[in-house]
């Protein structure tokens, strides 16, 4: 079964074949002649919608047609769509709906090394304050510490 996105524009790719032989490729398919029909069911409810989609088909080549679905047509855990065209067998095709894809994913693990990187030189600015304000109060305790003995740090040549 194809994976799609919820609530996301889907572009869905098919084939049609002959309505007598099942098995020959129908290469030339007028778009206006499709009609496309949803059912649609979300987990955990014993509802399903049906309705007709006014979208057009359009022909990729060489008996491929694409199929391009509205958000608010892709609002499902499950989706079939039936496809019809005149000389042509009935293609039905089934879809779960996804509420992530691999490029949302892709986008977050980017996000995130963006993120860590951002935090990486934060830290290595702070830790660098940090060495560079205790070599400060290190110098001033050894200054505290031989002026408080009466000695000098100065050498006499």
């Amino acid at each position: 079964m194809a994976v799609l996105k919820k609530n996301a524009v889907n572009q869905v790719l098919f084939t049609m074949v002959d309505s007598v032989d099942f098995a020959t490729i129908e290469t030339a398919l007028a778009a206006s002649n499709f009609g496309v029909k949803r059912f649609g069911v979300n987990r955990g409810s014993a509802a399903a919608n049906i309705s007709t989609l006014s979208r057009i088909v359009s022909v990729v080549g060489s008996g491929v047609y694409r199929l391009s679905l509205e958000a608010n047509a892709c609002n499902y855990d499950y989706m079939m769509l039936r496809i019809t065209c005149s000389g042509a067998a009935p293609q039905m095709l089934a879809f779960e709906m996804r509420t992530m894809a691999d490029d949302d994913a892709s986008q977050l693990l980017s996000g995130m090394s963006d993120i860590l990187s951002k935090v990486y030189v934060q830290t290595t600015s702070i830790a660098s304050d940090v060495i560079s304000m205790i070599s400060t109060v290190s110098a001033v305790y050894v200054n505290t510490q031989v002026a408080a003995s009466g000695a000098s740090l100065s050498w006499d040549v």
